[in-house]
């Protein structure tokens, strides 16, 4: 139970980072969300969020309020994504899909923390879950949940597991430590303009990537492991390229194609 008016800390002394279900079509996949290094806004110290490796934006808390904001990296204003110090019935503004204001409708204790959660749903496939404020965790919803769909298009996401380090701090399943069921390997077209085919997937070394739409030209192709760790970067100077994934140990990759408003973002399986 905290006490004294002050709410445990998401961020610590620690590395803090969270493993992430995210919900593509009919399958889903895990990303990486990681705490980076701290950076002034309009005299505000904020800490650097980056998924999968890429900057995504900026997050700030206050511990003696419990509350919690995000602002996008191409943002504009700051969104408050938490706010623990709400009771039963309070509202709160949720932008998840539309501008929705939503109450409280319990408080827990749970394994020593806070947790609010309130009258919203979100997912409805591999993820359907009440959104939630978590003490020192944050919302079950990632930190980015707030950030406008139009422009982003960052839904469903579950936070799986939080990490101290190596130290798994809450999970979501804690008898299995896992984040319920994932189907095949799933590419995610956020814009569908924008379209690349992936070959052989699984593949023994080399991957093809073909350009669908020659707009991506020049753009890059970056590839990561499951831990959001930056393995390689390759520009696609033609159509189709290749990369060739023979010195990795048999895994699962993540890989993203940047340089563009809207990403497209899939899994590699090398066997």
């Amino acid at each position: 139970m905290t006490c004294f008016g002050q709410f445990k800390p998401i961020v610590t002394g620690d590395s803090i980072s969270w493993d992430l279900k995210h919900e593509i079509f009919d399958g889903a996949m895990m990303e990486n969300l990681v705490l980076g290094d701290t950076i002034s806004i309009d005299s505000i110290t904020y800490h650097n969020v980056n998924l999968n490796g890429a900057l995504l934006g900026y997050f700030r808390e206050d511990t003696m309020s419990g509350k919690a904001w995000f602002w996008g990296a191409t943002d504009t204003t700051e969104y408050l994504i938490m706010d623990l110090s709400l009771n039963i019935n309070d509202t709160f503004l949720v932008k998840m899909y539309a501008d929705t204001n939503v109450t409280v409708s319990s408080i827990d204790i749970i394994n020593g923390r806070k947790t609010l959660t309130l009258n919203y749903h979100y997912g409805g496939g591999f993820i359907s879950e009440d959104l939630k404020f978590i003490e020192g965790v944050g919302p079950n919803a990632a930190l980015f949940y707030q950030l406008d769909d139009n422009y982003y298009d960052y839904f469903g996401y579950l936070v799986c597991k939080m990490f101290h380090d190596t130290t798994i701090v809450y999970a979501w399943d804690t008898i299995n430590f896992e984040c319920g069921s994932f189907v095949g390997i799933e590419e995610k077209h956020q814009n569908k303009k924008y379209n690349v085919e992936v070959y052989p997937n699984p593949t023994k070394s080399i991957v093809k990537f073909v350009l669908k739409d020659h707009s991506l030209l020049n753009k890059s192709i970056v590839i990561y492991n499951i831990h959001g760790q930056k393995l390689m970067q390759k520009r696609f100077d033609k159509t189709e390229i290749e990369i060739n994934l023979e010195r990795f140990s048999n895994q699962t990759f993540i890989y993203s194609i940047i340089g563009t408003k809207s990403q497209t973002i899939g899994k590699i399986l090398k066997e």
